[in-house]
This record gives C-alpha cells, structure tokens and sequence, in this order.
C-alpha cells in the first residue's frame, strides 16, 4: 500500500469514487449505511460511484439499491492481495461505515497508507487507530446522514483531504512492521 501504486485507469474519469472494502453480507460491516448514504451524496456529486471490493451476495442489496434509486454502484467482488492497493489509489475517499465488533482498523490503515481520506464510524476498534479530525473523520455508527455529510464534505474541501491524507500517513506509518518491529525491539533492549 502506498502512494506509488497506480490507479486503474477508470480513475481518470474525474467521477468521484467511494471504496468499501470487506465481507458487505456481515450485517457489523454497516453496509447498509453506506449505501444509504449514496442517494445524499448523489444530490452534490451526481456521477459519484461507489465501488465495493470483497466478498458477499449483491443480490441481497438489489431491493434496496431499487428502493433508494441508488445509481453507480459497482460489485467488484474478492480481489487479490497484489491488485486491492490498486483500488485504494484508484478511489477519493475510503469509507468503513462498521458498526460494532472490529478489533482493530487494519482497513484504515491500508486506506492511510494509501494516501486517502478515510471517514470510518465512531466505534472503539476504529477509535483506537484514528482520531476524528485529525487522520480520519468518524461519525456515527448506523447513521446514513452522517456518512453523507462527512463524505461530501471531503469531496469537496480539498484543504482538509489534504491534512487527513498528511496525518494519516503518520498514523499508517506508526504501525508499520518496521516500526512496531523497531519499538519492540526497543523494550528488550532496555
């Protein structure tokens, strides 16, 4: 992960793009929200897409994506180790809308990594990796109007993009291997 990766070439298109990453059918992952939050970004950008990257059934979201008049959805599917940092550089926010029961924001971390604005909800495991306002924006969890807001609000205030994208390549980098590696390293040398 990292700002050397290319995006896919579809990137280009100037659209704005929004990647979920993760098992979208666990109903913890907070899915659901995010794709509720669509049609309200959808009144400020329109052609927004929303590409969703790892394993689950479409099928499942099919009336819901109908009910909403959710338009740009793109079901990508599970992807390989060596092609998913092409999809974190090829998007302009990285959302993880869980819930409840993440452990720990490895996601975060890749999106940070990656050199790209994360808005993650409000809950201890992503707390625990982010701060709001400062590498990320958190809101509250289940709440599609916070998702939305947050999100439009990054697409288009490029100073504050840029200062998350700053700090949380600090965040990213403070648990990096070499780094955890190097503080462990330092308690046994002491």
């Amino acid at each position: 992960f990292g700002e050397h990766k290319e995006p896919f070439p579809s990137a280009a298109s100037g659209a704005p793009r929004i990647l979920f990453v993760g098992r979208y059918n666990e109903p913890r992952k907070g899915f659901k929200y995010l794709l509720r939050a669509m049609p309200l970004i959808q009144q400020q950008y329109p052609n927004a897409r929303l590409l969703v990257v790892g394993l689950g059934d479409s099928e499942r979201f099919h009336e819901t994506i109908e009910r909403y008049q959710i338009s740009n959805v793109e079901f990508i599917g599970e992807v390989s180790q060596e092609s998913l940092p092409h999809y974190y550089s090829s998007c302009d926010v990285f959302c993880a809308p869980s819930i409840y029961r993440e452990s720990f924001g490895i996601v975060l971390l890749e999106a940070m990594a990656s050199m790209k604005p994360v808005v993650a909800s409000d809950i201890p495991g992503y707390a625990s990796v982010a701060t709001s306002h400062k590498d990320a924006l958190l809101v509250s969890p289940r709440d599609p109007s916070a998702i939305a807001l947050a999100i439009v609000r990054l697409l288009a205030d490029a100073d504050l993009r840029a200062r998350l994208v700053q700090a949380g390549r600090k965040t990213a980098d403070h648990y990096s291997w070499p780094s955890v590696a190097q503080r462990v390293l330092d308690v046994y040398v002491q």
